[in-house]
């Protein structure tokens, strides 16, 4: 059931690309569909480029390859007899191809042309110290949490069991039982049980009134005591601590860069455009 969902999902982006793989034999013919043919080297390289998680998937789902290639020969065949009806002549299909021809161009001439700007280390720091207030935070603590949801809280019942219910869970913790252990097991918090119940570092404002107090309140190494917002009923274990200050350059490294080549690629963009409204005549009518 989860392929069915996951695999024309796939399809967008299959041929965007993975490894390189079987270069020698590129010629190898893979799947025949009407009067297409999709090689080895087609394939290698459609997939070039392959987002992080889909390869993943492609390396411990070595079956994805086929069920892939099994897609592209439906769609092969569902293309070719579209055009065999002429849809592909109709005047408002012509005019989406010619959008989509236009995006791709486009998209690979930024590729082409921009982008030389170089990534040094002066750079990296400057754009740091240039941007210090964006990176300082106040004090932040680093939690776990286990939730046990509460529906409906005007319903004393309900309430009164999602209390019991962490108590034994706080008992149990007392006994020296995982935190990471029963979160995963009986948090009602699907985003953070997954990860045992960590939240990560957050600062004063970021969380419900309750919560955070308890959390700042709670000292590093230490679990709180049953605590009530209007999620559920909550336990929280402090597992560090940052006092207010500037989060190191390292930290922020790979981010400043993202924002540093898309600043440059915009810029670079507006100088080209520039120069191709000298060559091009522009007029709106």
């Amino acid at each position: 059931m989860q392929k069915k969902t996951i695999l024309p999902l796939l399809c967008g982006l299959l041929f965007l690309s993975t490894n390189v793989v079987m270069a020698e034999n590129g010629s190898k013919v893979l799947v025949t569909a009407g009067t297409e043919t999709l090689t080895q080297a087609d394939f290698n390289q459609m997939l070039v480029g392959m987002p992080p998680q889909l390869k993943a998937m492609m390396d411990s789902q070595p079956e994805l390859q086929q069920s892939m290639l099994t897609r592209w020969a439906d769609f092969s065949i569902l293309s070719q007899e579209a055009k065999a009806q002429k849809i592909d002549q109709e005047a408002h299909i012509q005019a989406k191809l010619k959008d989509m021809t236009s995006r791709i161009l486009v998209e690979e001439f930024i590729i082409r042309n921009t982008g030389k700007a170089e990534m040094t280390d002066k750079n990296i720091q400057a754009y740091y110290d240039s941007h210090k207030a964006d990176y300082s935070h106040g004090e932040m603590v680093k939690a776990q949490h286990i939730l046990i949801k509460i529906d409906d809280a005007s319903n004393k019942e309900q309430v009164a069991a999602a209390k019991a219910k962490i108590i034994a869970i706080k008992a149990r913790l007392d006994k020296g039982e995982s935190f990471a252990v029963l979160a995963q097991k009986m948090s009602d918090d699907p985003g953070s049980k997954v990860n045992g119940g960590d939240l990560g570092f957050f600062g004063r404002g970021s969380m419900v009134p309750e919560f955070e107090e308890a959390a700042f309140n709670t000292k590093k190494g230490e679990i709180s005591a049953p605590l009530q917002t209007q999620f559920g009923w909550h336990l929280i274990k402090v597992t560090d601590t940052k006092a207010p200050g500037l989060t190191p350059l390292a930290e922020v490294r790979g981010e400043i860069m993202t924002k540093t080549k898309a600043e440059n690629q915009q810029t670079e963009v507006e100088s080209i455009l520039a120069n191709l409204k000298k060559k091009f005549t522009v007029t709106i009518h």
